[in-house]
């Protein structure tokens, strides 16, 4: 049994796929945690005490947390691994969106994706935007998982359209929330639902601007997020920019039928199947929303996801990396 150091931002501490990866971890190794907060003095000193008892660090996304890992990892001959490849190598100075477009610490980021003993790339596109952004990364595809038993599938579809994501200013455009409340507008009979926790007052200013059609929740929890997943009949991820999209595989999961931009691995996750709208194009989006609404079999999507993207093939994939990264000690 290993011991692996578990390393992620504190503002990651509730998505469900970093808490996937440390429970599959944690059936075969003995690990420690370690959050980041950013700013923290003594993050580097809490790390190398953490290194001193472990073998290997895992660490989700990279940053100057990564970089203090990897760095110090690398003077005390312990292994690395990051997982990334969203915000923390997106580069799209257009929309402000990537930790170098927004002048975060993305040369030290950058440092430990090339220094790391393997970076696992949540999907292709996230592997070829690691490599962009780091040449030299050792890294290798490895997509998120899913357990089909978790979502509900065979319930009743109703004429809902919905879109899942934190609510604040730069995912207006990254994703495609203009493009969502304006197609709602042009479909006045559909119902419209923007579900996501509100981070920035951002949810006040898009009801201002919505049609009566189109509804904004706010946060829900797990279970009332996937009975409302269960319920719609499309899911709309209009973005400009995702690496990977949890919330389109998981709506699939729920019998949705995806309509999704061309964009970033948005055509990995939704496959061949889906209805594609070219970004920020509402009279696009809307056509085929409505043709995404006449579609009569969900079930095709579903088995796309559980087929392609499973929780099994994930953790065998990075137990795998694992092994391999150890064994080279």
């Amino acid at each position: 049994m290993r011991r692996i150091l578990f390393v992620k931002p504190v503002w990651a501490s509730g998505a469900s796929f970093v808490g996937r990866d440390r429970e599959m971890l944690a059936t075969r190794h003995r690990l420690a945690d370690l959050s980041y907060r950013a700013g923290d003095p003594l993050f580097p000193l809490r790390a190398f005490r953490h290194l001193m008892n472990a073998d290997l660090a895992y660490v989700w996304f990279s940053g100057a947390h990564a970089f203090w890992v990897v760095a110090l990892a690398r003077l005390m001959g312990r292994k690395t691994a990051i997982a990334a490849g969203g915000y923390d190598v997106a580069h799209m100075p257009e929309i402000g969106y990537g930790l170098r477009a927004e002048g975060g610490p993305w040369r030290r980021a950058y440092w430990a994706l090339g220094h790391a003993g393997r970076v696992l790339a949540f999907s292709g596109f996230s592997a070829s935007e690691v490599l962009r952004a780091s040449p030299g990364a050792r890294v290798v595809a490895v997509p998120m998982g899913f357990d089909p038993a978790r979502y509900p599938a065979g319930a009743a579809k109703e004429p809902l359209v919905l879109t899942v994501c934190h609510l604040k200013r730069d995912n207006v455009s990254r994703k495609g929330l203009d493009t969502f409340i304006a197609a709602a507008r042009l479909l006045p009979p559909v119902r419209f639902v923007i579900a996501g926790r509100d981070v920035d007052g951002t949810a006040e200013k898009l009801r201002r601007e919505a049609p009566a059609n189109l509804e904004i929740t706010g946060y829900l929890e797990e279970p009332r997020l996937l009975e409302l997943m269960g319920k719609a009949k499309v899911y709309a991820q209009l973005s400009a920019h995702e690496g990977f999209g949890c919330a389109l595989a998981e709506a699939m999961l729920c019998g949705c039928v995806p309509v999704v931009t061309g964009r970033g691995s948005l055509p990995e996750v939704a496959g061949p199947d889906a209805f594609y709208a070219e970004y920020g194009e509402a009279e696009a989006a809307a056509a085929k929303i409505r043709q995404a609404l006449e579609c009569e079999d969900g079930g095709r999507y579903r088995s796309w996801i559980g087929n392609n993207y499973s929780l099994d093939k994930r953790r065998a994939a990075v137990q795998s990396v694992m092994e391999e990264l150890m064994e080279k000690g």
